[in-house]
């Protein structure tokens, strides 16, 4: 007998030892994590004019039941790696300053810096981690509706309705050059991976190249009976991670994959039954996503020409979309008010952020992957503090 008290004690110690070690490892890890379901959305924010941290973020932790965290411990050791993904979004800045519509964002290669254009003609830059307004370049005599960085992102480009494209010397806070050529409004710029060469989209319906260094006009891709290419208004141009390629959409409802080098078109996608005005690529150069007026984003597999899912949610346009730095996870405006964002991995919207008044016209993901970034007709950017885990 008292032997079976002895082992039965020595069994309850090592029992006890080992559940508690279990708990005090579960109670640990839930510490880090975050439930999207009790994310701020924003919608209860104070609005003012000036810009700083916003109060009361409604971020909440959760923790899984404690009954079954209690079990053996798991073995010494470092954990498996696992690769980061976005579980939240918390509220960070409303910038303020622009006169009228805010038409296109985006963050500096270094994300740094966050550079707006609107429908009052100037470019702001904003520092990304302030909210503070740095800088108001003026010069066009449109609506500023496109926005490119080059290189390591002293030199940025804009495009307008102006029908001009117009480089811009952050560093001496001065215009460079103009581009002229187009015959009507520029939507959309982008670069060749050295940075030497840009390519343009208008309402003009043609594609033109451009030589960075010195602004002269390289060669214009356009349509006509036969040709291999858009029939509308090309709303949006870009290039692929690789450097291989770019992509454009327009309102003749496509979307079409070009050659960098040659200009030569290699693929229409087809599918959306609407104006297409937003593209973007995955960071392996095979995907691309693409958001229409038709209320859907569409995931492609550029080699076959083929949809891989339609995502559906909004209720009205998809103005612009933009897929984060891992490639897991895309966020898109429309017309409804909203920025949804979608994990591509499980074809599903996880988080829908609100506040915008107005249509969101453009959203754009620091290349750091830490902040996420919306604006809107109603004349305000919103940046959000991406959390991931």
């Amino acid at each position: 007998r008292r032997l079976l008290i002895q082992i039965f004690s020595k069994a309850g110690a090592s029992w006890f030892t080992t559940a508690l070690t279990g708990f005090l490892r579960a109670t640990q890890q839930a510490s880090t994590m975050v439930d999207p379901k009790h994310v701020s959305n924003g919608a209860d924010e104070e609005e003012n004019d000036t810009v700083g941290d916003l109060e009361g973020d409604d971020i909440k932790l959760f923790a899984p039941s404690l009954a079954s965290k209690l079990t053996l411990a798991a073995p010494e050791g470092p954990p498996p790696e696992k690769k980061a993904r976005i579980v939240g979004i918390e509220k960070k800045h409303i910038l303020k300053g622009h006169a009228e519509a805010v038409q296109c964002i985006l963050f500096s290669p270094d994300s740094v810096t966050l550079a707006s254009g609107s429908d009052d003609k100037t470019v702001r830059l904003w520092d990304s981690a302030s909210g503070n307004l740095r800088t108001i370049f003026t010069g066009h005599i449109g609506r500023v509706l496109g926005l490119r960085f080059i290189g390591s992102g002293t030199i940025l480009f804009s495009a307008s309705k102006d029908k001009t494209i117009v480089e811009w010397d952050l560093l001496r806070s001065q215009h460079r050059k103009t581009l002229e050529g187009h015959t009507n409004v520029v939507w959309s710029v982008c670069m060749s991976k050295d940075g030497t060469k840009a390519v343009s989209v208008s309402h003009d319906e043609t594609i033109r190249y451009w030589d960075t260094m010195n602004g002269s006009l390289l060669k214009t891709i356009k349509g006509g009976p036969g040709a291999n290419h858009h029939t509308s208004t090309i709303y949006c141009v870009a290039a692929s991670p690789d450097g291989k390629f770019f992509a454009t959409g327009s309102a003749d409802k496509s979307v079409r994959v070009w050659d960098f080098a040659t200009g030569a078109c290699i693929k229409e996608l087809k599918g959306h039954t609407s104006h297409v005005p937003s593209v973007a690529w995955l960071p392996d150069s095979k995907r691309l996503v693409s958001g229409s007026w038709d209320e859907t984003i569409r995931l492609w597999d550029v080699d076959a020409g083929t949809t891989l899912h339609t995502f559906t949610g909004h209720n009205s346009k998809v103005n612009c979309i933009a897929v984060s730095p891992d490639g897991d996870c895309v966020a898109s405006g429309g017309e409804d008010k909203l920025v949804k964002l979608w994990r591509l991995s499980q074809h599903e919207c996880f988080l829908t952020l609100t506040g915008h008044t107005e249509e969101v016209t453009c959203v754009a993901f620091a290349p750091d992957g830490n902040t996420l970034a919306s604006c809107s007709l109603d004349k305000s950017i919103r940046t959000w503090r991406v959390l991931s885990v």
